[in-house]
């Protein structure tokens, strides 16, 4: 996966070496919301084919990168999968909420308050799109979650 256009002189991807979630159907686990691959993304699944069972505040629904070890990261940019991608996020590194937001049927990108030295950053949705059921979504699907660091002059 490319980072952004605009991103792309100033800004290097950092790899996770592992990436969990609540909940996954099991074609669309949630490896593939950080797999560098647009065309692919995670889909939750809490009996996720049913009006609904989308996610909510009372159950929210969540993917979590694990980082190899303190890595800095000054960004992140969430590719939703158009018409199903999330509609309410709250972003956590290390177990710190650092940044809520209502998210439009498009890529968000989130600059962190500060460049955060991090293990883990966990992205909780409580609300998303579904274009069949727009009140009662039926799930929420992720394409890609980058997380991006300034680039220095060893990057």
């Amino acid at each position: 996966m490319a980072i952004p256009a605009e991103l792309r002189q100033s800004h290097t991807l950092v790899r996770p070496i592992s990436v969990a979630a609540g909940t996954g159907s099991r074609l669309h686990g949630a490896e593939l919301a950080a797999d560098r691959d647009p065309a692919t993304f995670w889909v939750s699944n809490r009996d996720g084919s049913q009006p609904g069972h989308g996610p909510t505040p009372e159950h929210p629904e969540w993917l979590e990168l694990t980082l190899r070890g303190d890595e800095q990261i000054d960004e992140v940019v969430i590719l939703p999968r158009p018409r199903y991608g999330p509609r309410r996020v709250a972003l956590s590194v290390d177990g710190t909420r650092v940044h809520e937001s209502q998210m439009a049927d498009a890529p968000l990108r989130l600059a962190l308050p500060q460049p955060a030295k991090a293990r883990r950053l966990r992205l909780d949705i409580t609300a998303s799109y579904d274009p069949l059921y727009p009140t009662q979504p039926r799930n929420v699907q992720v394409a890609e979650v980058l997380l991006l660091r300034r680039a220095t002059v060893q990057d």
